[in-house]
């Protein structure tokens, strides 16, 4: 095993997280979701995903489970860890949690949301040429929130556009805390993963071993920014670990000719090999605000053409005030597990 999929098996729980304490968070929705036994299970990345139906109310969902291996007592602390950090957030940006149910496989504590949508952000992009500016003012969004939530930093993790949900609409939704680290002040408790994110989004601290930060979400983000504008998966042209740890320490991503001047001066103060050099996600929130605001020609924004729709949505959005807590969005997206890119027909990405 190499040094870089050694490092993603280093990190422990330093607070473990107990069904009871899921379960004074999160809705216990067991004997009201009946399986769909039409649509076959969808198994993946150590995940087995179920099509159900709510009883009385015929709302579809997806019920996630990881499969339990010879490791049981940690496939069960990754979901736990999950369910129990998620069941904190509310947030128009961020897919909230259904609940969970413990009647889906043996021994398992599975997931639940509401099957509504089949796109992630890095799937939409290939299938629609549009400007991707509203999907990251969504995503900066929901990070800024994180990061200043009132009871103690949370730091995503696994930032990516597998992790971001593209709604009907067009609204970014950022899904996913397998690999989050929480501090809840009250407490003093610090809620750290057993994973960490995927690799070619990762800063060059957490090769090193040095932790989930604010400041790792930010380059992250940056790497996010990369993706959707380029409609590729970073370094994609590197296939061995070893070549991607050292291309993530030699230098900041190559430039690519697609992306204009304001949204890679926007990216490159992010990939400071310095973390305390990066910006604040609320200061990338505001200068993507200010970007937005300052397209007058929607043609000149995208170039297939293809930005007009979706620069008046964001144009728009980018007037209103910063969101706080707002009501919650009867969806939500499986978590995704680090070493899996596919996604699944289901709508459920790996």
């Amino acid at each position: 095993m190499s040094s870089l999929s050694n490092l993603f098996h280093n990190y422990t729980d330093l607070m473990t997280i107990t069904l009871e304490q899921v379960e004074q968070r999160a809705v216990n929705l067991d004997d009201q979701i009946d399986q769909d036994n039409t649509v076959p299970p969808q198994v993946g990345g150590g995940v087995v995903v179920h099509r159900g139906i709510m009883r009385g109310k015929g709302t579809v969902v997806t019920v996630k489970s990881r499969i339990v291996s010879g490791e049981g007592a940690t496939t069960m602390q990754n979901t736990l860890h999950e369910t129990y950090i998620w069941s904190f957030l509310r947030h128009r940006n961020i897919h909230p949690l259904l609940g969970f149910v413990t009647t889906f496989e043996k021994s398992a504590v599975s997931i639940v949301s509401e099957y509504k949508t089949q796109w992630n952000a890095h799937d939409y992009v290939q299938e629609h040429p549009v400007y991707p500016a509203s999907l990251l003012l969504g995503v900066a969004r929901a990070l800024h929130y994180l990061h200043d939530y009132p009871s103690g930093p949370i730091f995503h993790g696994d930032i990516r556009g597998k992790n971001v949900l593209v709604t009907d609409h067009g609204s970014a939704l950022l899904t996913s805390f397998s690999c989050s680290s929480f501090h809840h002040h009250s407490s003093d408790r610090m809620f750290s993963p057993s994973l960490l994110g995927a690799k070619r989004w990762i800063a060059p601290e957490g090769i090193e071993e040095k932790g989930i930060t604010a400041k790792g979400d930010v380059w992250a983000f940056a790497m996010t920014v990369l993706e959707l504008f380029t409609r590729k998966t970073p370094f994609e042209d590197i296939e061995s670990d070893k070549g991607l740890m050292v291309r993530i320490l030699m230098a900041k991503p190559d430039r690519p000719s697609c992306m204009r001047d304001e949204w890679w001066d926007l990216c490159t103060p992010c990939w400071e090999f310095e973390p305390e050099l990066r910006p604040s996600m609320i200061n990338l929130v505001k200068k993507i605000e200010k970007i937005i605001a300052s397209s007058q020609n929607p043609q000149d924004r995208d170039g297939n053409g293809n930005g007009n729709r979706d620069n008046q949505v964001l144009i728009s959005q980018s007037m209103d005030e910063m969101p706080g807590t707002t009501q919650v969005m009867s969806d939500f997206l499986n978590a995704t597990p680090m070493l899996n890119y596919s996604a699944l027909p289901i709508g459920v990405s790996f």
